[in-house]
């Protein structure tokens, strides 16, 4: 006998919550500034969702007395999967005719999509949500809907498990009382209150679990990317529509006029903790991960219960029924997987526009597609408009589409197979250049060629020398250790990721927060001095400063280089770590910092950091450091062969030489990355020469 499907009494407020909740994460990664913290918005879709499927469960289970978990599960994959893969097509086909702008590994992140395991995906390859990344892959996001998903395979089966009583059968689960005279009466309240219970015990649990990992060192991605530790926004929405159910089934009578006043307060109140939440949180406040997503949890569940009351009228209510907000939050699915693509697409440089004018293009442009998606993808099948043979070839045909556009992405993207085709498009380039008194101490040796036949230094002791930094000397260490062989070198690469000479405060990568450094920063030339000590090498090479580039926050003021404070700091920093390196007869050797052009931020806008000034200015200030130390410290300026034009470039004499992401050395072009970029052949050719001679000066 066929069953009516479940449906819940529409309550308009709950679309215009959703349109606010898309909002935020609009705002978020459209930068804008006051609100920082508009990545709650996903929090808030997990507690309504928590809401809503567990409503709809235990209206299934209180009218027909079970629950048919074929006919859940079809319906959540009708809604989710149609208008997914028409993203996933989409973002193939971008990729695949990206070249060097294409995400690395996108095939992996696509099929990771498709599985709704994305969170754990991104996880495992250290995909960080709140740190900017070279050509951060357009399905990124869809780490939240992976969880939801996951979420709607379990919680079926917890519901059932808690309110079963009976025979199981081959589909559906009877429930207790399935002949009771009332419908509402077939779940037992002390099924609902079990159920209330696990829900508020598996919210404090997973709460307590972030909290845990967090203050264990498991990293920021672990807590916020984990299934288990972001449970408790889904969790807290069951136990809400748990509560609400348990209400009713005590409640004969409609809600007093003063509890109608207590539920409107307790939704302002929820909504003003949201608010102050959107405008002062960080993703990287460690409160947050402390009982600050639970807290989140609780203003969000204030909030929907009385936009889901149909008693309690509130000044809240009628703002949130607000016809653009409904509007917004129908597609708001749509506006969710297309916006993060798009609003990576659409840039200063791809549009000519940016500020206010490039957020509203990337905005409108969502829009117009997202509305295209619900009318043509998504309602249709829904509301099986779309049937039987016809759905079942569209479904077979879409996740082929999907699959095929997948696979010609991942045959020509990412770093390597974009490094891969580089060579055909190297040309011969010119002499080395003349390296000119750039450099501060004894004049470097000849050039040796690029090519020449003779083994040069075969016959003498190998130069130790020793890479610190941060990122950026971390790819010049790779490098450089490709020509130990070659110049009678050992290359030891101790740069540490995301680490400058300053690290009091906070600095700002992005545009959107300020963050703290990197934990190892804080005693990296504590590190640095033990590491010298241990490899007693005989050069010390710092490729260092790109981060000091940043604005910073430090005693609540924004501080930058330039401004005497900050300057005076810095030099002091400068200062201290050629002290602690302070072993005999080691030279160091502060590298200046190249040209970057970092990705543009969330906004549109430059980077600080790559800013020509700046980065005139820190390099003026480590040679000035290099002549305070003479006979100990030198300078050495390696534009002549990676920035030739004294501006950021991809190539350098028509061969790859630096990253997409705008910031690093590119890496060798062969798959076992053993070979050298000619650009780093070049810098090589100059540089050891160089060193050798100030060993022995």
């Amino acid at each position: 006998m066929s069953r009516l499907r479940p449906r819940l009494r529409h309550e308009p407020a709950l679309d215009g919550l959703r349109g606010v909740a898309i909002a935020l994460v609009l705002l978020y990664h459209g930068g804008i500034s006051w609100a920082g913290g508009g990545f709650l918005g996903v929090e808030l879709f997990f507690v309504l969702s928590g809401y809503l499927i567990t409503s709809l469960l235990l209206a299934e289970a209180s009218s027909t007395g079970r629950i048919g978990f074929r006919a859940f599960w079809g319906r959540r994959a009708r809604r989710l999967l149609p208008a997914l893969a028409c993203v996933v097509i989409a973002c193939a086909l971008y990729e695949h005719f990206a070249g060097l702008n294409a995400a690395p590994d996108f095939g992996a992140d696509a099929l990771a999509t498709l599985a709704y395991v994305a969170n754990w995906h991104q996880l495992w390859v250290g995909s960080g949500y709140f740190a900017q990344v070279a050509n951060v892959s357009p399905l990124q996001h869809t780490w939240s809907l992976a969880i939801e998903e996951q979420f709607y395979l379990v919680w079926p089966l917890v519901v059932v498990a808690v309110l079963r009583l009976g025979r199981r059968r081959a589909e559906n689960v009877e429930l207790l009382d399935p002949a009771a005279e009332r419908a509402s009466d077939r779940v037992p309240t002390s099924r609902l209150a079990a159920l209330l219970g696990l829900s508020i015990a598996g919210a404090l649990a997973s709460a307590a679990e972030m909290a845990w990992l967090f203050h264990g060192g498991s990293g920021l991605n672990r807590v916020y990317y984990g299934t288990d530790t972001r449970a408790q926004g889904l969790l807290a929405g069951a136990a809400l529509a748990a509560a609400t159910a348990l209400a009713r089934r005590r409640q004969r009578r409609p809600l007093s006029r003063s509890g109608q006043s207590v539920l409107a307060g307790a939704g302002l109140a929820g909504a003003g903790g949201l608010a102050a939440a959107t405008a002062y949180a960080s993703g990287t406040a460690g409160w947050l991960y402390q009982g600050g997503f639970l807290a989140v949890d609780v203003a969000a569940v204030a909030v929907i219960a009385c936009a889901a009351s149909p008693v309690a009228r509130s000044p809240l209510g009628a703002l949130l029924s607000w016809r653009p907000l409904r509007a917004l939050g129908l597609v708001s699915y749509g506006v969710y997987l297309w916006h993060f693509p798009l609003f990576l697409w659409l840039t200063a440089a791809s549009t000519g526009v940016s500020g206010a004018a490039l957020f509203g293009l990337r905005c409108a442009t969502t829009l117009a597609v997202a509305i295209v998606s619900y009318f043509v993808v998504e309602q249709p099948i829904r509301t099986r408009r779309v049937t039987g043979r016809s759905l079942a070839v569209l479904a077979s045909s879409g996740m082929a589409a999907a699959l095929v556009s997948v696979a010609l992405a991942w045959s020509a993207t990412g770093a390597e197979a974009a490094l891969a085709n580089l060579p055909a498009l190297a040309r011969p380039g010119p002499a080395l250049h003349d390296r000119g008194p750039a450099a501060v101490g004894p004049a470097p040796a000849a050039a040796v060629p690029n090519g020449a036949a003779k083994s040069p230094l075969s016959g003498k002791r190998n130069l130790r020398v020793m890479v610190i930094g941060d990122s950026i000397g971390l790819t010049l260490g790779v490098e450089l250790s490709n020509g130990e062989q070659r110049y009678g070198v050992s290359v030891f690469n101790r740069a540490i990721l995301g680490c400058g000479f300053i690290d009091s405060g906070e600095s700002d990568e992005m545009g959107t927060h300020y963050e703290a450094p990197n934990g190892k920063c804080l005693t990296a030339f504590r590190q640095w001095q033990h590491d010298e000590a241990a490899i007693r090498p005989q050069v010390v090479l710092v490729q260092m400063g790109y981060w000091d580039e940043m604005n910073w926050l430090q005693d609540g003021q924004v501080r930058f280089i330039g401004q005497p404070t900050f300057d005076r700091e810095l030099r002091g920093r400068m200062d201290l770590l050629v002290r602690m390196l302070s072993a005999p007869r080691v030279r160091i050797v502060l590298l200046s910092v190249p040209y970057t052009h970092p990705l543009p931020w969330p906004d549109g806008s430059e980077p600080l950091q790559g800013s020509i000034l700046r980065d005139h200015e820190i390099n003026a200030m480590l040679q000035s450091v290099a002549k305070s130390f003479p006979g100990r410290v030198s300078f050495f300026d390696t534009s002549p062969e990676v920035t030739p034009d004294h501006r950021f470039s991809l190539f350098v004499d028509g061969a790859l030489c630096r990253m997409p992401d705008g910031i690093h050395f590119a890496l060798g072009t062969s798959p076992s990355r053993l070979s050298l970029t000619p650009c780093m052949r070049h810098l090589q050719a100059v540089l050891f020469p160089y060193l050798r001679t100030l060993v022995s000066s």
